[in-house]
């Protein structure tokens, strides 16, 4: 879901969006990608309003594919896990 908010609203390129920081919660505190360095800023932010932090090695392995309204494909690739995108 970030990497859609990022590449729609945000307009980022596609290696942008899938290289974001990852976060969530799963009916506990909120969980930050330990290996990214601002994520301590990020926890920072969200404890005065009361949640709980844990920081931990969050890898999503999130792959995009997005057709350009010019028609060109542009592709990223987390580069927290296996894989590269590739074009011409």
């Amino acid at each position: 879901m970030k990497a859609l908010v990022g590449l729609i609203d945000w307009q980022l390129d596609a290696q942008s969006a899938v290289a974001l920081m990852n976060f969530g919660s799963r009916g506990g505190p909120f969980e930050i990608e330990i290996d990214h360095a601002s994520a301590i800023w990020h926890a920072l932010k969200v404890k005065p309003y009361g949640h709980r932090v844990s920081a931990d090695l969050l890898t999503s392995g999130t792959h995009a594919i997005v057709i350009r309204k010019d028609g060109m494909l542009e592709g990223g690739a987390d580069p927290r896990r296996e894989g590269v995108a590739r074009g011409e």
